[in-house]
This record gives C-alpha cells, structure tokens and sequence, in this order.
C-alpha cells in the first residue's frame, strides 16, 4: 500500500551547514537518549499494530465502530455510520470521512467532541471480512448536529510512518475547494475547510479544537486568562485540570493502544500544557494519532505522554463539549506534526529546554523554586517558545508576590545555549526593576524579551539549553528621578581628574541625594565650550507585557549592519547594557573627544541632564578694610549666559562651612556686582549655580580681611597740669580682653596705660598729666584670626 503525507508522497530532502550540523546534533542526542531508554518511567510496552483499509474501499453505508477513553484510562467504543466520502477535502488536498456517531458513549457526550481527535474508526472489509482501522476522528462541524464528524483515512495518516527526521517542513497554508454540493438527508453541505462562521444552509468543518490541557495553573489566575486568550486564537480549547505538573490521577494503568488519550505536551515540570487527543494506530514503538496536526511544523520534537480523561463535558444546547484531561507520563517523543496526524515513539525523551526559576517576596518574606522543561519542538517555534517561558515566569512570581501591585524587582539570569556549530554561548545579566502597577510582571521583561530577541536573532539558528532565573521583589518603589549635575563649581583642567556630583531625588521624597564619580580629563581636552551629560536608562514598564502582535507576528531582531555577528558576540553586547540603577556620565568637547563613566546606585533611576560648561570671573576691591565698610565683587558667567543669579560665598575664619552672604541677578551680557559688608576676615567667591542648559560654576576664592574698628575719645581737649581728663572708646565688633591708650614721644608710640573692655566692649580710664605739653594720644587694638588689628584716630590733648 502507497501512503501518504499531506497530501503527497513522503520524500527526504538533504540539509547543508547550520542546519544539517544542527540536525546532526540532534541525531547524536537522540541515540544517547534511546541508549538510556531505562530512564523513562511507564512506557506502555509495544503492541502489534491492526489492519488496515485504504479509503478506496470505504463506501456510504459501512457501519462500524470507533475507539476512545471517556473515563480514566479505560477505552470504550461507540457506533460510526459512514455517510459519504469528501474527496480532495481534508488538508492539503487529502480526503475525508463524512460519519454519524451514536451510541450509549455518544448519549452520554452529545456528540463528537474535542479530545476524540485520533479516536480510531473500525470498518468491515468487503474482501476479506476483517475488522479494520479506516480512519481517525479528526473534524467536526460548527452549526450543525454534533454527531456528524468527519475523519482522516488511515492510509493517509500511516505516511508518517515512512517519515525520517530529515524532511522539509510543508507550507502553513492550503487552498480549500468549496462549492460541491453534498447530498446529506435532503440537505446541503458547502464542502470546505474554513475558519470563519456560517449560517442558513451553509456549514463548514474544522479540526477537532484541540484540548490545550493546562496544569500547575490556578483557573482564576490572570496567567490562566491571559493564556487561554492566546491560546484560543491558535484553535486550542484550553482547559484547567491544576494540580502540579504531572497530573495527580492515576495514569498508572494507562496505555497506548487504540482509542487510548494520546498527549502531546509542549512543557512540563512543575506548569505542564499539553495537546490531548485519541492514538489511532501503533506500530511497535512507534505511534500515529489524532488525525490533524497540533502546531503544523512538520518534524517536530514534542514529549508524548499518556493521559487520563476526569470527564466529558457533553456538547448540549449548541455549545461545545470536551475531555476533561490530564497529561501523564511522558513515554517518548512526538517526531511528525503533519497535517494528516501526529507521529512519533516511545522510549526516547525530546530534546528540551530546561528552566529554573526562583522568586522571593523580602516583604513577608516567602520564596518558592519551580522547574520546567520545555520541548525543543515548543522553542524551535517562536510563539510557542515565548509564551512556554513566560509562562514559567509569571507564574512563579505571581506565587509568592500575592497581588497585582508596583512595587521593585532585583532579578538575576542566565540563557544559555549552542549556535549551529554547536558553540556553546551563555548570556547572564542583572538588573533593578521598578513598576507602579505590577512588579510581579514587569520583574520578567528582561529575560523574555532576551529570549524573544535570541531566538529571533537575525544572525544564526540556536538553541537555548538553560534558563535560570531570581527574582526578589518587594511593594516598596525604589525609585528616582535625576535633577542635576555638577562640577562642584570647579573647572575641569586637562589632564587632571574632575568629580562629578550627579543630583537625584527618591521617589516619595523631598531631599536630594548624590553621587559622585571621578573623570580623568584627556590632556588633549578642548575644556571651553565642553558640556556634559547624564543619562539613566529610561526604564519603561509594561502596562500588559502580552502583545497583540506577540501573538501573531514575530520580530526579526537583526539587521544589515550586524547580520556578520554572532549569537556570542550579541550576549556579550547584552551583557554591556545598562542596568536600570546605572547612571551614565559623558564629558564631551567641541572636537568630538569624550570621557564616560558609569556609576551605580541602590534605586531605579529616570530622566537625565545635559549641561554645556560655564565660567565665572571674580575681583574684589578693596582686600582690607575696617569693620562696617564695603567690598565690592564684580565679574562675569559665560559663555553668553544672560541674566545669571549669582551667589556671593563667604567662609569666615575658623569656620568649615560656607555661606551665601550675597545674591544678585546679572546683566543681559553675564557681567555682575555685589556691595557686601563683611564681619569678620573670610575667603570669598562668586558662584553661578547653573540652568537647565549651563553647569554651574564658581569663581576662583579670594581673602578679605576686615579690621577691627576702635574709637578714642577725650572728655576734654584743654586741661590745666593737675586736673584729669577721661579716655574712653570702643572697639567694633564686639571683642573681650583689652586695648592700649598711646601717646607720640618723639617718633615713636610708647604706652600710656592699659584699659580692659567691659561686657559691651567699652573702655573709660581717666589720665592727670604730669607736665605741661600738647599731648597726641590713640587707642590700638591687637589683631586676631578673625579681624586685624587697628588704631584709632589720633587725639589732641594740650595741658597748660
């Protein structure tokens, strides 16, 4: 007998680099694999396989019987009458059963429901008398009586059998033939294959949708919505059977013979999802099933599993009914996805990807570890791929961070894998994460969008082997947004090192926080008309990380510029990116020359400054003068900055901190003024504290020393010898100790007399001169740190 595949003759076709290596690998892994076949658990041991009859002698009127599972692991049958035959109908141009099911088991489901797909069809041949597999389950008819189905003739399905690993995967695609009428009962049936609705007297068939059993998933989670959304527009009726990975009925007594559930998963571990159907034919170790594919990808690389059905919910009132099942133990691999049917054997494992994933909650604190594997036929699919691993993600995270809520994410992960030479490549990365809506989502945007972009990468076919992945979150927003950067009003000087001070202020705060980093300035640094920049890494979050066009319409990450790199040269590109508490520091001049740096910080940071450099010019005049004068500052901030505020700093003596004495707003062309009267002795400079386009600046420092201000007066300015005459004064500020009362002999000042200053730093002291005379008398006052020391004016006495 000739079999057949979609709809032609199977054929192989040779592979060349990447691919034929690829495949290569994959032909070692499997014989490893076969060789360790003691490994697997609960492999139903091989049968002999039935007979067979080709489509030619199927006929209307044949009555017969077909094999599925309702309940358990048990498989039961119920009555099939074969109406017509569609020829050229199924896909890819294959023909079709046209049969009513009824029956006790029929009663029971009401109707052909999904999960029979595969259930094998038994027909008397003509020849010889012998029961015979004709056919598998596979389509159904939507608004239309749910006993009416339509199945794949075996003898098409059994194509797969002849299949090698090596074949080219067919077209995604077929043209359905409509228009030829069916006579049904007086009725009229449109024969096509089709995936939009229809009405009146026109009906359409589809494949069985496939049961997309889902455990490990609670059904109320956001995850389960979110994925049977998904799910649903790819034609899988996704049901929740919960518990943990492998379900917990007992598929101990499960089997694989015909009418048997036959599962094909695409991950398992502690989340499974897995196709469920109906084995229509074994052949030994290998197994054919369903009759229509699950994904469509031609060689395929799939667990197989056996199954357990909890219960059929019956097709009643015009709505769907399904199996209610589980996957069991895995029992080999599914190799062929093909239109006709899915195929593959047992006693090999798939190749896989395997996934750690850890989450913590610092805010309980609860942590949880869980454990996926994923088929390489899922991750040699993009779609499939993606929501494999986000899947895993999530739902760790969702299960220790209770609630859809914002909050900060320190996350930690590993890719790795082989490019198509079998070069091994690993990708790692660390990252702080904020979001105010959903952390628990948001602390996975790294890694899977990392996965999204290796798989799609542009440059080369790979394989992921490993995903590792932690997550600590917490409620508390670690957050900040960049307010300014600085100098420290110094100007950068070639070839010496600058400190940058970059300004921030948390999230939820009021006060500013710094850091600060150093940059070695180039000698060749044009410093005039430099700026600088700051910059973080603008962090976006998700509103809802599952596109619409995630769902249909994969990226290609790579581009003209680096189609020549590798998988190895891009983690390492990866690997260099900022991380989202990372800020950057460019100082750049005219001439294009630059200095960066990264610094990092404990919060997420946002925003960014970029400032060109300014300067400031200082003079002051006069540098000494008395207590209560004036000094006058003058200056100008440039380049071209207009109307610049300008600070007066003072830091008196003995003092470490400095002061804003002075403010004023300068003119249109820079240029400033500032009259101050200083207290005490202090260094001075001017400080421009910059715009949203100019650093600041400051001027370079300057001493103005002040004296102390000290009087002298006479009470009398003529006396006769004998009489007194009172000296007193003051010394400004205010000063303890003493002063000394002088008088002119010769050319010299010698001392009168000492005075102490009182509480209010005043002094009186009264004098009777000895001896006739004109008398010139002053008061001195010796310095300190804080003022200079000074004399009053002279006094004239004259003594008669």
């Amino acid at each position: 007998m000739e079999y057949l595949i979609d709809g032609r003759n199977p054929t192989s076709t040779g592979a060349t680099g990447c691919d034929a290596r690829q495949w290569g690998l994959i032909a070692i892994l499997v014989f490893a694999v076969v060789a360790s076949v003691v490994l697997l658990a609960g492999v139903p041991a091989a049968r002999a396989a039935d007979e067979t009859m080709p489509i030619s002698k199927v006929t209307p009127g044949m009555v017969g019987y077909a094999k599925t599972v309702t309940t358990g692991t048990v498989v039961t049958t119920f009555t099939v009458e074969v109406l017509s035959v569609l020829e050229g109908e199924g896909m890819t141009s294959g023909d079709l059963i046209l049969f009513r099911a009824s029956g006790p088991v029929i009663g029971q489901t009401g109707g052909v429901v999904p999960g029979m797909s595969g259930s094998p069809i038994y027909l008397t041949d003509p020849d010889d008398g012998h029961e015979k597999v004709a056919g598998a389950i596979s389509y159904g008819y939507d608004w239309a009586e749910p006993t009416l189905a339509l199945a794949t003739p075996i003898d098409e399905m059994l194509g797969l059998l002849q299949l090698s690993g090596m074949t080219t995967v067919l077209p995604k695609v077929y043209a359905p033939a409509d228009g030829r009428p069916v006579n049904l009962g007086g009725g009229r049936i449109l024969k096509s294959i089709s995936v939009n609705g229809s009405s009146g007297d026109t009906v359409t068939c589809r494949p069985l949708g496939t049961v997309l059993s889902v455990a490990g998933i609670n059904a109320n989670s956001r995850l389960y919505k979110k994925l049977e959304k998904v799910m649903s527009r790819k034609g899988f009726l996704m049901t929740s059977v919960g518990g943990g990975g492998v379900a917990r009925a007992d598929v101990s007594t499960a089997t694989l013979e015909p009418g048997a559930s036959l599962a094909a998963a695409l991950m398992t571990g502690d989340t499974t999802m897995a196709g469920i159907g109906t084995v229509t034919y074994p052949d030994g170790s290998r197994i054919v099933g369903w009759g229509h594919p699950m994904l469509w990808t031609g060689p395929a690389q799939l667990y197989m599993m056996t199954g357990y059905v909890h219960t059929v919910f019956p097709a009643e009132n015009g709505g769907i009914g399904f199996k209610l099942a589980s996957a069991g133990d895995t029992t080999g691999t599914v190799l062929q996805d093909r239109a006709k049917a899915i195929g593959g054997r047992t006693g090999q494992f798939p190749q896989e990807t395997s996934m750690t994933v850890s989450a913590a909650n610092s805010d309980d604190p609860t942590s949880t570890v869980k454990h996926y594997q994923i088929a390489k036929g899922a991750m040699d699919d993009w779609f499939y791929a993606w929501y494999c691993s986000t899947t895993g993600l999530i739902n760790t995270n969702d299960s220790v961070f209770d609630g859809i809520r914002g909050g900060t994410a320190d996350t930690t992960w590993t890719i790795s894998g082989r490019d198509c030479e079998g070069t091994p490549f690993e990708l790692t990365f660390d990252n702080k994460i904020s979001d105010p809506y959903d952390i628990s989502m948001s602390a996975l945007n790294d890694v899977s969008q990392a996965i999204d972009s290796i798989l799609m990468n542009g440059y080369e076919p790979v394989t992921i082997d490993n995903i590792s992945y932690a997550a600590t979150m917490t409620a508390t927003r670690q957050e900040a947004r960049i307010t300014n950067v600085s100098f420290l009003g110094r100007q950068p000087v070639r070839g010496r090192t600058a400190t940058v001070r970059v300004s921030f202020v948390p999230w939820g705060g009021r006060t500013d926080q710094s850091v600060d980093a150093t940059l070695a300035v180039p000698k060749n640094f044009y410093v005039p008309y430099s700026d600088i920049s700051v910059s973080s890494s603008e962090y976006d979050y998700y509103d809802d990380m599952w596109w619409d066009y995630y769902e249909d319409w994969p990226m290609d990450y790579g581009s003209e510029d680096d189609s020549d790199w590798t998988i190895q040269q891009y983690a390492e590109d990866y690997e260099g990116q900022m991380r989202n508490n990372e800020i950057d520091i460019t100082y750049s001049d005219v001439m294009g020359r630059s200095v960066s740096k990264t610094v990092q910080t404990s919060l997420v940071q946002s925003g960014g400054v970029d400032k060109m450099l300014s300067s400031i010019t200082m003079r002051r005049a006069p540098a000494t003068v008395v207590y209560g004068s004036r000094v006058r500052f003058v200056g100008v901030v440039g380049p071209w900055v207009r109307r610049p505020k300008v600070k007066l700093i003072e830091q008196t003596y003995g003092s470490a901190e400095a002061t804003v004495s002075a403010e004023t707003t300068g003119s249109l062309y820079g240029a400033y003024s500032i009259l101050y009267r200083p207290a005490s002795t202090g260094v001075f400079r001017t400080y421009f504290p910059g715009t949203g386009s100019w650093l600041d600046a400051s001027s370079t420092a300057a001493k103005v020393s002040v004296k102390v201000k000290t009087t002298l007066v006479t009470s009398r300015s003529s006396l006769r010898r004998g009489s007194a005459v009172r000296l007193f004064g003051a010394v400004r500020p205010t000063h303890a100790g003493g002063v000394t009362i002088q008088w002119l002999y010769g050319r010299r000042w010698v001392t009168l007399r000492n005075v102490a200053l009182d509480g209010s730093s005043n002094y009186s002291t009264n004098w009777v001169p000895g001896r006739p005379g004109l008398y010139r008398l002053r008061t001195r006052r010796l310095g300190d740190g804080s003022h200079l020391g000074n004399v009053s004016q002279t006094r004239l006495v004259r003594v008669l």
